[in-house]
């Protein structure tokens, strides 16, 4: 320390204070890689990065990470997502297992770190392999830009898991979770009772029943009864997948006897016959048996392994079994250590009470002790009796005796080698590989990952654009769009910049066509963009907006499973300053996800006349087919013809959904713009035009429903027409129009006094 003050003196004489701040911050980043190099979680190099990216060994986020998911060819996406479990416990768990298997196939894992583990301890991520992240969980936030960034930037299989414990996930998470596009995986290990996790409490028990009901949620359970119960109450989509051991991580050679713990050394020495038991001290075990365990084999030491679960006012403190003289109590050891100890026990014993929580569990320590070849006797537990060389006792008496059988076998080299066969059928490496099979198989079943067909195509009408067009390709460069969109920008002529930055940004996209063309108008644009596209959908996208990246994700994935003609979301109205001036949505009028006949959907629109009774072109997108045989060409040389195409394939639509997302970001006040009331005025004789041309399609229409909706577009669109015109006499033609065709019975009195005021 005094050399540190020293130091910093003459820093501070040679450079001054900034100097000193400068080196400060340096010295700061050189001890936090120091401390994590000396902590041993620097386990691989990290990818290298570009020289104007700060290295992860100083400093690891969310830019690294999407780098990671760019460069590092994994094979899906493995999300740990309980706050309890982190990564560096001196237990290692079920999940820990799982997360190895998958990582050893190729994938990356992002675990949630537990705080409470020094190892564990970031505020946002931090780096451990190639293979292995871990992310503050805590920071709910923080989850949600996390995950939003691997569903955009990663294309592939996304799996999301979280145990039934997990004190911090809500359903609305859940939700949002598996609209990003992760499969979501919710795992059972034992009876969700506060006599075994104190943190139980009603949220997540009313979570649970939930979850229970969604058969979108892969639920895990480890034991038959738990597999049971969960059947009762959902139709499929349960698994069961008992507990198992790492095979490699428990075997016995002469290395590992080189290892003596100094806490049963003396046992060792004395060749006494060691019966052991490692795991949590808690009211589920039966002490009374404990006890005549060590008083029926004098000549034998019960060893304990562990900790106390009720901390000193539980079962354990009041047994007093650590006063018994041949019984020992060795402190809970992590995970790589327990081997050295339980490779010298002649019998382990799972000594569980025989009552109702005890009828689910599926321990993972008698796995481990058959990888050893030790001899187990495990009571009341019926998970046990799949397992053949297991001694399963169902009274005390016979537990007594079956610790006597499996003394005498404990040095039998053919019983030992039973349970390692026993152990070896059932490997953390065996259920990784069940889990991973169904992961991948059901992902496939449930998103697109690779398509012959485009899912949607998004047609970008341009002219003139080059300020905007660049923004709005931007948010379709994701990786997670490459194989489900196709994108079609038509250029309508334009004088400025914009071929060139389209021809730069085929460079850019795989999935990019450029369709160049002498100006034709918006509507020309359209037309070349139908004919073009060969996606399922279609998406209109003027050149000035832009469609938000998380929205479009979930649109695709809503896309995937929907079959309707017409889906609509909801879209936002936004400033040349990027400030949202408006939120349009319709989930007043529609229920999100039920599919409406067409008449339905159109009488739910007319629920509520006004200036969302209507389906805009921003919040619009069609099945491609529809588009394809609507008998009629969009008008071209013409403003004004997004009336046309929310209205001519109207009569072709069948099915309806709706989809409560704000996908549209639509921008208002860009000088120019034909929406703008002095250019409007200009072109009030267009707008006159399209008008008529509804019209007439209205007057083609037999259903008296889809005629109501028309006449709803109709008088939206001719307000805003009177409101501009000078022509009195067209004005006077449109006003006797709507006195013969009032489906709606609206109020003229605004019409007749804008005609009025018309010179």
């Amino acid at each position: 320390m005094k050399q540190l003050i020293a130091k910093s003196i003459r820093t501070v004489r040679t450079g001054g204070f900034p100097l000193l701040a400068r080196k400060g911050k340096n010295y700061i980043k050189k001890q936090i890689a120091k401390r994590i190099l000396e902590d041993g979680q620097r386990i691989e190099e990290l990818p290298k990065l570009p020289e104007n990216v700060l290295h992860p060994k100083d400093f690891f986020n969310l830019t690294n990470l999407i780098q990671m998911l760019h460069t590092g060819n994994y094979r899906g996406v493995y999300v740990q997502g309980s706050q309890c479990i982190g990564w560096f416990d001196c237990v290692k768990q079920r999940s820990h297992h799982i997360a190895e298997y998958f990582m050893e196939k190729g994938y990356l894992v992002l675990c949630g770190a537990n705080q409470a583990f020094s190892g564990d301890t970031t505020s946002s991520l931090k780096f451990i392999n190639k293979n292995l992240v871990l992310f503050n969980v805590d920071s709910r936030a923080f989850v949600k830009e996390l995950l939003e960034i691997v569903a955009q930037e990663f294309n592939g299989f996304k799996f999301y898991q979280i145990i039934a414990t997990e004190p911090g996930m809500t359903l609305e998470e859940i939700s949002f979770i598996k609209e990003l596009g992760f499969e979501f995986m919710y795992e059972m290990h034992d009876e969700l009772s506060p006599e075994i996790f104190h943190s139980i409490n009603q949220t997540i028990l009313d979570r649970h029943s939930q979850i229970l009901k969604d058969e979108d949620v892969i639920v895990l359970t480890t034991a038959d009864l738990l597999y049971e119960k969960v059947k009762e109450r959902r139709k499929g989509n349960v698994i069961l997948s008992p507990n198992a051991a790492k095979i490699e991580d428990w075997e016995v050679n002469n290395e590992t006897l080189k290892v003596l713990p100094q806490e049963i050394a003396s046992l060792v020495k004395e060749k006494r016959p060691i019966v052991g038991f490692y795991g949590g001290f808690a009211s589920w075990l039966d002490y009374e048996l404990i006890r005549k365990v060590a008083t029926n084999f004098p000549e034998c030491q019960v060893v304990m392994i562990g900790y106390d679960y009720e901390q000193g006012h539980g079962a354990f403190a009041k047994s007093k079994v650590s006063e018994i003289k041949n019984v020992t109590i060795v402190p809970a050891q992590k995970y790589s250590n327990l081997k050295y100890f339980s490779q010298y026990f002649a019998v382990a014993i799972v000594p569980f009470r025989d009552y109702e929580l005890s009828k689910t569990v599926s321990p993972v320590k008698m796995f481990e002790h058959m990888a050893q070849g030790i001899p187990v006797v495990a009571s009341g537990l019926p998970e046990c009796e799949k397992y053949p060389p297991v001694f399963v006792s169902y009274s005390h008496e016979q537990f007594l005796k079956d610790v006597e059988k499996a003394l005498s076998l404990s040095k039998d080299s053919d019983f030992k080698n039973k349970l390692k066969e026993c152990a070896a059928a059932n490997s953390w490496r065996s259920r990784g590989a069940e889990i991973m099979e169904l992961f991948e198989k059901r992902y496939r079943e449930s998103f697109p990952l690779s398509l012959e067909q485009p899912l949607l195509s998004i047609v970008i009408p341009t002219y003139n654009m080059d300020k905007y067009i660049t923004r709005s390709l931007d948010v379709l460069a994701h990786p997670c769009f490459a194989k489900l969109i196709e994108i079609i920008a038509v250029n309508d002529g334009s004088k400025d910049y914009t071929p060139e930055i389209l021809k730069g940004q085929l460079q850019r996209f795989d999935n990019l066509k450029v369709i160049t063309k002498e100006n034709g108008g918006h509507g020309s644009c359209i037309n070349a963009g139908i004919a073009a596209s060969t996606g399922k959908f279609f998406k209109l996208v003027d050149a000035d907006d832009f469609l938000s990246p998380i929205s479009l994700l979930q649109h695709l994935l809503f896309l995937y499973k929907s079959d309707a003609d017409l889906i609509v979301t909801n879209y936002r109205r936004f400033d040349e300053s990027g400030n949202v001036t408006l939120g349009v949505s319709y989930s007043e009028r529609l229920e999100e996800g039920k599919t409406y006949e067409s008449s339905d959907f159109y009488n739910s629109m007319l629920s509520l006349l006004g200036f969302t009774s209507y389906a805009h072109m921003h919040s619009i997108t069609y099945r491609t087919e529809i588009l394809k045989k609507m008998g009629r060409k969009i008008s071209e040389n013409s403003f004004y013809v997004d009336q046309e195409f929310i209205t001519y394939p109207l009569h072709n639509v069948k099915k309806v959904q709706y989809q409560n997302i704000f996908l549209y970001d639509y921008l208002v006040g860009r000088p120019g713009q034909s929406v703008d009331i002095t250019v409007a005025k200009k072109r009030a004789n267009m707008n006159l035009t399209i008008l008529k041309k509804i019209r007439e399609y209205y007057s083609l229409q037999n259903n008296e429903v889809l005629k109501k909706y028309l006449n709803n577009i109709l008088y939206e669109q001719s307000y805003f027409w009177f409101s501009l015109t000078e022509d009195k006499s067209e004005a006077q033609d449109l006003l006797s129009w709507w006195k013969r065709n009032n489906l709606n019975s609206y109020d003229f009195k605004d019409f007749e006094n804008m005609v009025a005021r018309i010179k």
